[in-house]
């Protein structure tokens, strides 16, 4: 039980001595208020037996008991009890109802009390009417201050033979309640203390009935309040049971929609768990393969772990290694700057390759110039060397033919005709030059193509030809044939130039003997005119077309000259531009011979290099293979275990999702069964009623037939 209001222990704090005349009563009367003192606390302890504490209590009053000493006098003792009230507090409501009582019994009087050997805290005296006391908390002084206080404080001063109370404000005297004098005159002056020490029991057993009365009428509200709202909830619960029956009416017709979805859904759940059946079977397949890879991957790591107990024996090895690669650090460091120099060099040589190259390319393209310049300067002349001959063929068979016209008799004739003898055998003699230049020409041809071909083979073969393979003992003999065809070239040039002149000599001596024979011919004419006119006639028209003949033949000798000294002049400056090009191509020769030398020697000198390069790099693939191999047999072992540990979790896996499906489907179906259950047994009390009431109306309408 919880009560609002809590009951305060009123116990003395302090005890205060106030020292008078001797130090032994002094003593005794402390003695005496501690065991009283002992006394109130066991009474108090029993009252509170039985009972339950407050739980919010309220501030729990101190109270603080002076004692002071009491004078006694041998003419008459007087006692005088001063009441004083530090800071003790009551309930309101009880403390009013103390003051309308006293004031209806006693309206001229306020009772305080007050002894010499004992300072207490305000309490009920007993009388008449339990009830009817008062309890001032502003007219309670200490005894020191009793002259100094207000009106209110009132002091009664009691003797042995007089029983009044004196009310020292007013001057006069007001005469106390007899019940109370009674009970205080039955105690003597011995036991007083004792007495009020009870009187002091009984108050605080008052104020704790009186607090408990209150206690239980709060309780009383708090149940009131309690029934009231209980009937509240009651009501609203039974307003909510009538909306959950007309609730649980419509559950009722979703519960048989919801029943034939249940049957649909148990199908359904059928059906999957075959599917599950099926999954579960693949899964065992999967597993036997797993296991089957396991079994593999085992035997894999037996291998791999006597591989891994050969490989340390080979520690001693590494070691030996990682000395080696310590080294191979510094001396790759040293052959990394070598490379770069070298790079640099091979830079600035293949720099000067292209240069050459390009030139090389240039002269080429200027020899097919000049040879194709060459082939036409040759045909052209031997196109008028063969247009000569036309010409001198058709002169020769001209002069025969007027060599068997006119039959000259003469000196004249005779030596004519040797002229003409000499002539033929010289135009022989030309024919057969003639052929023998045609024939050197074409020879010359085919040299200049042999040698064009051999120079660009040579070109190519240079250029192609990598720098190692170049020994310094391989020399190719190119300055030798280069020097001999030059040579021949001049040779055959020169005898060219020589026949030309011959020609041009012939031709002249042709065109005098024509002028002679020209001449010979007037002074034929002149005598045989005289000798008869028909056959000077016909001389004259005869030798008019052997001059207009000549004439035809001297304007194309003429012409023959002009072209001749064209092809001359041809001829010098593509001579001039062709020793040009050979003294060209015999710098370069030489400059190829010196970059050869170069390369020559830049590869002696690099042999050693390479032969250690080759062993550092043979070292460096070894020691990078056991790495790679290290790091693989590592990375394999790894990635076993990795597997394994994945497989044990698949199988850990397994064999949870097993238990966790299985548990499910019982959990499903013992859901499915139990609600199936509770539906049919629903269903079964539902037609039971139904046919209870049909039962009922059937009854009632019977007994309405009747």
């Amino acid at each position: 039980m919880e009560y609002n209001s809590g009951v305060s222990m009123i116990l003395p704090d302090t005890i205060n001595l106030i020292e008078n005349d001797s130090y032994d009563e002094d003593h005794e009367d402390i003695v005496h208020e501690q065991t009283n003192q002992n006394e109130i606390v066991e009474l108090i302890m029993a009252a509170f037996e039985g009972h339950e504490e407050p739980s919010d209590g309220e501030d729990d009053d101190d109270e603080s008991c002076n004692t002071s000493d009491s004078s006694h006098h041998t003419s008459g003792e007087k006692y005088m009890l001063n009441i004083d009230n530090n800071n003790y507090s009551t309930d309101e409501h009880y403390v009013q109802e103390n003051k309308e009582l006293l004031d209806h019994n006693h309206p001229h009087q306020q009772t305080s009390f007050s002894t010499s050997a004992i300072f207490t805290p305000s309490s009920l005296v007993p009388s008449t009417d339990v009830h009817a006391f008062e309890v001032n908390n502003n007219d309670y002084t200490h005894s020191q201050n009793s002259q100094n206080n207000n009106n209110n404080n009132e002091k009664i001063l009691f003797n042995r033979k007089n029983y009044l109370v004196l009310d020292q404000n007013d001057n006069r005297s007001s005469i106390i309640d007899p019940m109370q004098i009674y009970y205080l005159y039955q105690t003597s002056s011995t036991n007083l203390n004792d007495t009020l020490n009870q009187v002091n029991k009984l108050r605080i057993l008052c104020s704790a009935k009186d607090r408990k009365v209150s206690q239980l009428e709060n309780l009383c509200e708090e149940y009131r309040e309690k029934y009231e709202n209980d009937v509240r909830t009651l009501q609203y619960k039974f307003e909510l049971s009538e909306r959950s029956k007309y609730d649980l009416e419509q559950k009722y017709k979703l519960i048989n929609t919801q029943r034939e979805e249940l049957f649909e859904t148990n199908n359904q759940l059928h059906r999957t768990i075959k599917d599950a059946e099926l999954r579960i079977q693949q899964l065992e397949v999967v597993k036997i393969q797993f296991e089957k890879k396991f079994s593999d991957s085992e035997l894999l790591i037996d291998s791999l772990h006597r591989k891994v107990n050969e490989l340390k024996h080979f520690e001693s090895i590494a070691r030996s290694q990682q000395d080696y690669e310590f080294v191979l650090s510094t001396i790759r460091e040293k052959h990394e700057q070598e490379i770069i120099s070298f790079n640099e060099k091979l830079q600035n040589m293949q720099m000067i390759l292209k240069e050459k190259n390009v030139e090389i390319d240039e002269l080429r393209v200027q020899l097919d110039v000049a040879y194709i310049n060459n082939e036409k300067a040759i045909l052209e002349r031997i196109n008028t060397i063969n247009h000569l001959n036309e010409q001198l063929h058709d002169c020769q068979q001209k002069y025969s033919d007027l060599l068997s016209t006119n039959l000259l008799e003469s000196v004249n004739q005779t030596e004519i005709k040797r002229q003409l003898t000499n002539m033929t055998e010289d135009k022989e003699k030309l024919k057969n030059k003639c052929q023998d230049l045609q024939s050197e020409v074409r020879t010359l041809r085919e040299h200049l193509g042999e040698n064009e071909n051999e120079i660009n083979n040579d070109i190519f073969s240079i250029k192609n030809i990598p720098i190692s393979n170049h020994d310094s003992n391989e020399k190719l003999p190119l300055d030798g044939l280069l020097i001999n065809e030059n040579i021949r070239l001049r040779t055959l040039i020169d005898e060219f130039e020589s026949n030309e002149k011959h020609l041009i000599e012939l031709n002249e001596e042709l065109q005098r003997k024509l002028q002679d024979y020209g001449y010979s011919s007037k002074r034929t004419e002149s005598s045989s005119s005289s000798s008869s006119s028909s056959s000077s006639n016909e001389t004259v028209i005869t030798t008019s077309i052997h001059m207009e003949k000549i004439k035809e033949l001297t304007n194309q000798i003429e012409i023959l000259k002009r072209n001749y000294t064209d092809l001359e002049e041809k001829y010098e400056y593509e001579k001039h531009e062709l020793q040009t090009m050979l003294e060209e191509l015999r710098e370069d020769v030489i400059e190829l011979e010196k970059t050869k030398q170069l390369y020559n020697d830049f590869f002696q000198e690099n042999l050693p290099m390479e032969d250690k390069f080759r062993t550092k790099f043979e070292f460096e693939l070894k020691t990078n293979l056991d790495d790679l191999r290290r790091i693989l047999e590592e990375d394999y072992n790894e990635k076993l275990l990795s597997y394994k540990t994945n497989q044990e979790k698949l199988e850990q896996d397994n064999q949870n999702l097993k238990i966790k499906y299985n548990q499910d489907l019982e959990q499903q179906s013992k859901e499915f069964y139990e609600e199936m259950e509770a539906i049919k047994i629903t269903h079964e009390k539902q037609i039971i009623e139904l046919n209870n009431e049909i039962d009922r109306l059937r009854a009632n309408g019977e007994f309405y037939d009747l």
